[in-house]
């Protein structure tokens, strides 16, 4: 068994998607259980938005529970812009699994983002140029990856090249990636004494190495048709094309203010009643809480809606608000079904059966071919 630990539910089921992109069966908990069966375990530790204490604490004992499993090996996944406590849970993995070095290459080049002369780029584009320059928890103000990486630890090394340079015998060593034969040659180089890091296309090369062929995916043409489908929009990156593509596709948007407080309940009976009638009469709805702190709340309108009308698809974009929202749903355990595009996976929740549950990144869009099937 491999294990894997992301610091948001969306991360997870990235790597989950490409467990099965590689025919591997996973399994996707935010609570471990004390034995698994799939070939692959993901759990997310959702401590990208905690204190950088509280994200140690988190992230060490979970690798404990994980170890408990003795998995053949462990991978952590990071952000690919490298948001969120990455270093200080590196470390503290590093030092409990008395490894010497982290080998971090969080470059999706598949996705456009490179490693390239030491910054980030997305789609051609430095890092703060891009949307992230507008992320509320952490807005890039520059595209310099050892500054992202806070350089005053001194665990991290430099970034370097796939060729001409010696790999450090110890720390953090991050590795330049503009393309999946760099990303593949990285993998090459991997072995015992790292612990392997970063995005889910190196966690892909090291699968393709290891000897797991990739298997071709083959999307159902009516995944999402004649299906009661909530799509919760939790993410601040939004679009007016985006918002035309769902119009297009038949989605009705319903805007809900949230109180500052989850127990200020007031209003949620009527909310709910008009939630339910929507669905039940347009089948296609778009939530857009306003507000800040709205995951508690929109789980409570969404565990009434289950109880007044069938839901067949639940969508949530943006990783921080599914960790959180599944979290006030209690729903733990997840079995992965299907990677509709890299990045956006189809879930089944165990502890909810007859729903199926698809996670996308905030900062991902929705590829051309899934408006096909939408």
């Amino acid at each position: 068994m491999i294990g894997v630990l992301a610091d948001d539910f969306s991360g997870a089921a990235e790597i989950a998607g490409v467990a099965l992109r590689h025919g591997l069966s996973v399994e996707l908990f935010t609570e471990l259980p004390s034995t698994a069966s799939a070939d692959v375990l993901v759990t997310d530790t959702n401590s990208r938005s905690l204190s950088r204490d509280a994200a140690i604490a988190r992230v060490r004992a979970r690798l404990h529970q994980l170890q408990k499993m003795q998995p053949a090996w462990i991978y952590k996944k990071t952000d690919s812009v490298l948001r969120g406590h990455v270093v200080p849970e590196l470390a503290v993995m590093m030092q409990d699994l008395q490894k010497t070095r982290v080998l971090l290459i969080p470059a999706n080049p598949g996705n456009e983002r490179i490693v390239s002369n030491g910054k980030i780029y997305i789609k051609g584009q430095l890092l703060h140029h891009t949307v992230f320059r507008h992320d509320p928890e952490y807005p890039a103000r520059h595209a310099e990856v050892l500054r992202l990486l806070e350089t005053r630890h001194d665990n991290v090394k430099k970034v370097l090249k796939i060729t001409g340079e010696n790999l450090p015998a110890e720390g953090i060593v991050v590795g330049e990636t503009r393309n999946r034969d760099e990303l593949e040659r990285w993998a090459d180089t991997w072995n015992e004494s790292f612990l392997p890091a970063g995005g889910s296309e190196f966690f892909s090369a090291l699968l393709h190495r290891l000897g797991h062929a990739r298997c071709e995916n083959l999307l159902p043409q009516k995944l999402f048709r004649d299906k009661m489908v909530l799509n919760l929009w939790g993410t601040s990156i939004q679009s007016a094309e985006k918002t035309g593509r769902f119009q297009q596709a038949g989605f009705h948007f319903f805007e809900i203010p949230v109180p500052d407080s989850c127990a200020d309940q007031a209003g949620l009976s009527e909310q709910i009643i008009r939630m339910a009638g929507l669905i039940r009469d347009k089948k296609r709805l778009v939530l857009k809480p306003s507000g800040r702190n709205f995951t508690c709340y929109c789980a409570s309108l969404l565990r009434a809606l289950l109880d007044k009308v069938h839901i067949d698809e639940f969508i949530i974009e943006g990783g921080t608000t599914a960790s959180e929202m599944l979290r006030y749903l209690n729903w733990n355990e997840f079995r992965p079904v299907l990677e509709i595009a890299p990045g956006i996976v189809r879930l089944v929740v165990m502890q909810h059966p007859g729903l199926n549950l698809t996670v996308k990144p905030g900062s991902y869009a929705w590829p051309e071919q899934v408006w096909q099937i939408l």
